[in-house]
């Protein structure tokens, strides 16, 4: 079973606070081997800097820096005898490996994102590895708005040599692409 985690969400809630979570989230994965769900919904990120940790987590199972260098020295140390149990070479290069691969094994992370407005589309565009990474589950049906919206911005990127239409006609082919969805 998975103990659920989200970050409290106070005025006083800062970066220094959410990677403290994270650090105690690391070491209950990666020291402890708890499993941990870690669930953010976008409202919960008061920070846009949250999302450099969260594309990190997400990319790569690890975050440059997180802990000062004494507490990475003991983490690794700490692990040194289950990675000699699992018969990899003790250094501190396998040991970094060994701590990551058992966050990466023992850490889910769920983003629960509106994708209504353009918070969500720039977002993804920062940080590519919101949309790379992740597996995109649509629990609601998306409202007829969006859905033209969408299909008007697609059919904006298409060179005029592929697709010359009057802005009348691709309004009403982004009409048809969202009915055609909702269909």
């Amino acid at each position: 079973d998975f103990e659920v985690r989200q970050i409290p969400v106070t005025s006083s809630y800062g970066v220094e606070d959410f990677k403290e979570e994270l650090r105690s989230i690391y070491l209950a994965t990666g020291v402890r081997g708890n499993q941990i769900v870690l669930l953010i919904t976008d409202s919960q990120i008061v920070n846009e800097r949250f999302l450099v940790y969260i594309n990190g987590i997400i990319t790569t199972g690890w975050i440059p820096n997180l802990f000062p260098k004494e507490d990475m020295e003991n983490i690794l140390q700490s692990i040194a005898n289950e990675v000699k149990s699992a018969g990899m070479q003790d250094s501190p290069e396998s040991r970094l490996n060994f701590f990551v691969s058992k966050v990466k094994r023992n850490l889910h992370v769920v983003l629960a994102f509106s994708p209504v407005g353009d918070t969500f589309r720039i977002r993804a565009r920062r940080f590519p590895g919101l949309v790379n990474c992740t597996v995109i589950d649509q629990f609601h049906p998306w409202p007829r708005d969006a859905l033209i919206s969408v299909a008007e911005r697609s059919l904006d990127n298409v060179p005029s040599e592929y697709l010359d239409l009057g802005s009348e006609a691709k309004k009403n082919l982004a009409m048809h692409m969202a009915e055609e969805h909702l269909s």
